[in-house]
């Protein structure tokens, strides 16, 4: 399969590893190096800082999601519910654990706004949620076993939430 990409690194030559993907020319674009016990995915093209349209490509994505996959990584969150309409948005979210009891959720929506249900996948607990610019309290209701939050975000916007483990284990093997 190929992807396409820009800023590729020139004349690579592989002495062990795999080549997972090959960009369109047929060069080697994510390549898997054994490192000790273990292994390193490297990726040699600059794809994802740079998108020629606002739409991101199903095979970018692919890529990504394959990438996660092989390295046995789980996302802790989903978008439980989108707005009819909004498939084109793309939803990150990044977390930051600080301390045993903080956890902060870096929640942006690209190529469109987003609207929904963020459900996170916490540990056994309670937690209280707020807004980690404004310290105004946030929905964080837990139901089903999981943990949810109500979003509504505009193309390109971002939210900030800090998420406090009020019993329980907290964050500390998360």
């Amino acid at each position: 399969k190929t992807v396409a990409g820009r800023g590729l690194a020139a004349d690579v030559e592989m002495e062990r590893g795999e080549v997972l993907y090959r960009d369109s020319q047929g060069r080697p674009a994510v390549v898997d190096i054994p490192l000790g016990k273990d292994h390193v995915t490297w990726l040699l093209t600059s794809l994802g800082p740079t998108s020629l349209s606002r739409n991101p490509s199903p095979d970018a994505l692919a890529l990504w999601a394959s990438l996660l996959r092989r390295a046995s990584l789980e996302p802790r969150w989903r978008l439980a519910d989108r707005t009819p309409g909004q498939e084109a948005s793309l939803l990150d979210v990044s977390f930051r654990v600080r301390g045993q009891r903080e956890l902060f959720a870096f929640v942006t929506s690209f190529f469109g706004p987003t609207e929904g249900t963020l459900e996170i996948d916490l540990p056994q607990g309670q937690y209280v949620a707020t807004d980690a610019l404004s310290h105004e309290p946030a929905v964080l209701q837990q139901a089903d076993g999981k943990w949810r939050v109500p979003l509504a975000l505009v193309s390109e916007g971002t939210r900030v939430l800090r998420i406090e483990a009020t019993d329980g284990d907290g964050f500390g093997a998360w």
